[in-house]
């Protein structure tokens, strides 16, 4: 049985970032090129919300590089067959759960953990340092890894 992935709109935004050291490029080529084949792989719409709105603001004056982004990601989800998910009441009542325990990360962050703990995601991947340092926490009490892109 392949490992199910979900991930946070930053493992994507460091990819195409002019920024980023090479390293976190290489990330985005070869982990976001197993989601959806050697993992399988969902995406919540919170998440694609984040990315579509990081690439306008990224590229708000190169349409250009902005549309062929958008163009990638759409691509991206068509070609690796990411199926694009809903957000549920349940998905709100654990984010509210888990804002409640005093999670330092950012709302968008807990609520795409919501998601993928409710779909009962192996692993959950992001950059957020918040999550990261409470990954023992999301091991123990939701049975999710959540770790930095492999």
């Amino acid at each position: 049985m392949r490992e199910y992935h979900q991930f946070d709109s930053s493992v994507y935004i460091r990819g195409i970032t002019d920024e980023v050291d090479k390293g976190d490029r290489s990330l985005f080529t070869n982990y976001i090129g197993k989601l959806g084949r050697t993992f399988k792989c969902e995406i919540s719409v919170i998440v694609l919300g984040e990315i579509a709105k990081r690439v306008c603001e990224i590229f708000s004056k190169d349409k250009k590089r902005r549309d062929d982004w958008l163009a990638t990601l759409g691509n991206f989800l068509v070609k690796q067959n990411i199926k694009a998910l809903t957000i549920l009441e349940e998905d709100i009542k654990l984010f509210q759960e888990l804002r409640e325990l005093d999670y330092k990360s950012g709302e968008p962050e807990l609520l795409a953990l919501s998601i993928a703990i409710n779909k009962k995601a192996d692993v959950f991947t992001t950059f957020d340092t918040d999550l990261l340092n409470s990954a023992p926490i999301f091991k123990q009490n939701h049975g999710i890894k959540v770790r930095k892109p492999v």
